[in-house]
Parts: structure tokens; sequence; C-alpha cells
């Protein structure tokens, strides 16, 4: 059996968590971060086809954060990231036309994901290391894992989704902190992945999709890369439409998806190469908490998107304001 002490164990590698890790560099805190999946990022996440990467969780991002333009300008000098629309196109049922009001939307041309694996790559991070079973006694926190190993730290920032971080630590909230909670709840989001010939080249980078049943957003995928081997379209569906077909079969709501598709945009009528479904369980959390973090006692911090803003920009300022106020 392996053991491991800490001052600070942060649980998840998403943005957030890797934010925290990012201000407590310069420090002497002693901490650890540890993500239950294989990839960085969470949501900001992004897979290979043919050879091409895919962003099948968040999109895009924007900036208004002084902290966090700081950060990206550093990444564009990498060409870690770029701009990629001022404007994006609205389907209201009978056309489509660009919005009103310009807004730039940044994209990783390798994928969203790498983003975070920017963060990972200086920092404690340990994948695939799930905290089974938390218990805090004799001042300090004793954590199972999934592996032969053995955690103790004295404090820890968890920040999975709420329905996960409660699945640990529910029963050291006090009731008055659980009444916060408990009108928190996630929208479920289905990811269609729809893989065309290159030839295929459409007109419009993005859409948000207002009008229809199934469809809240379209995107062109391949606009974001440099040498695209293929036309990749990524639709999210609606809440409703996710919850009710969460659990049933891909090849069905794949087929949902690309009739409503193909209604709007006659040129995607037919099979694709190749299509895939990710289904995202806690995509879009709902009744936001309305602070940066739940302060359970001086020895645990819950923070995450159900916080105070579950985009991209809030997600790391979350974790770096946290990191300099508790430490």
């Amino acid at each position: 059996m392996i053991t491991e002490k800490y001052d600070l164990l942060i649980i998840g590698a998403g943005l957030c968590g890797l934010a925290v890790g990012k201000g407590l560099t310069r420090s002497s805190v002693n901490f650890k971060i540890v993500e239950k999946s294989q990839a960085f990022g969470g949501r900001a996440s992004t897979r290979r086809l043919f050879g091409q990467p895919i962003d099948h969780g968040a999109q895009y991002f924007t900036i208004s954060n002084p902290k966090f333009l700081d950060w990206i300008e550093e990444l564009e000098e990498e060409d870690i990231v770029r701009p990629w629309v001022n404007r994006l196109h609205i389907w209201n049922g009978q056309k489509f036309y660009l919005e009103d009001k310009p807004l730039t939307r940044y994209i990783c041309p390798e994928g969203m994901t790498v983003m975070s694996k920017k963060l990972a790559s200086v920092l404690p991070v340990s994948r695939e290391l799930k905290i089974t079973k938390a218990s805090f006694k004799n001042n300090l926190w004793h954590l199972s894992t999934n592996e032969l190993r053995e955690i103790y730290a004295d404090k820890i920032i968890c920040t999975a989704p709420l329905p996960q971080s409660l699945e640990l630590f529910e029963n050291y909230l006090e009731e008055s902190q659980k009444e916060k909670l408990k009108n928190i709840i996630y929208d479920a989001c289905l990811c269609g992945i729809f893989v065309y010939p290159l030839a295929l080249k459409p007109f419009w980078k993005g859409i948000f999709w207002n009008n229809g049943n199934i469809i809240s957003w379209l995107a062109n995928d391949s606009s974001k890369r440099d040498e695209p081997t293929n036309t990749v379209l990524i639709a999210h569906c609606k809440p409703d439409f996710s919850r009710q077909y969460f659990e049933t079969a891909e090849n069905k709501v794949l087929n949902l998806i690309l009739e409503e598709l193909s209604q709007a945009i006659p040129e995607l009528d037919g099979k694709p190469q190749e299509m895939q479904l990710k289904k995202w369980l806690y995509a879009q959390p709902q009744n936001l908490l309305g602070q940066s973090y739940l302060k359970v006692n001086e020895n645990l911090y819950l923070t995450g998107d159900w916080c105070l803003n579950p985009r991209m920009e809030g997600a790391f300022l979350t974790g770096l304001n946290l990191a300099e106020q508790i430490f």
C-alpha cells in the first residue's frame, strides 16, 4: 500500500482545478491534483477522428476579464489559442442570418483540451486516480482510491460536478449548506458528431439553432483546424431532448439529429462517412449557487461550474481566485 501526504488535495483536473494549481505554483503549499479520467479539461474535451482533433464538449470561449486575458495572450503567442469568429449564424426555422453584435470567440486549433494540457504540464497531477472514500479524523483527511494508494491531506478543494462532490462529502455539510445546494441541477447534453468528405464546405462556422425540437447548437468543427482531413459537424442537443433520449440506442438518436439537420441544410441529407454520439450527463448547471465556492469548513471547499460561472473563463478565474483566498 502506497501512502501520500499533502497540505492540499485538489479533486478534478478540469480548468477550475488546474487553475487552483496554477495559483499555488509560487507558494510553499505541498499539493496534488487527482483526476479520475484519462484526459484533462473536463467538458473542454477533444477526441480524434481520421487524425483530426474534434471538440465535442466546450466549443469556444470568450474573454471579459483582464486576468484571463493575460493568460490567453500567453497562449496566443504559442499559437495554442487563436480567434475563431466574431459573428455566429442563427437559424430561425426559415433562414440563416448573422447575429447583430460582434463578439470574438476563441478556439484551440489542436482542440480545446490543449489549454488544460498546457496548465497540467507544470503541475503535480495524477490521472485515472479516483477518490472512492473520504473521511476526516484526527484533523486530517483520509482518502481511499481505486488503486492501492492511500492519500492524506490537511485540506481538500473539490471541483467535481456537484452530484459527484456530494457523493464524497455530503455527510460533512451542515443542513443550512445542504439547503443552499438543493435547487442546483444539471441539464444533460447529447452531442452528435458527423463526418463528411472535405468537399463539403459549409459557409458558416457555428449556428445557434433557435428553431427545432432537437438541436441547440451546430458547429463546423473543421473550420477550427489548419489542415482538416474531413468536414466534421458537431451538433449539441436541447436539454429536454437529451434527457428524454439519454439511454436510447445511439444510432436512433443520431438519425433523429441528422433528420432535423437535413431539413434545414439539404446538402447534409444522406449518410455521413462516420457518426458518433457523446453523452454529457452533467453538461450545464442550473440555479447556480451565486458565489465562487462553498466553504464547508476550514478543511473542505467545494467549487466548480455550479457555483458562479459555468463558462471556461469563469472556471479559470474561480480556481485562481480560490487559491489566492485560501493560501
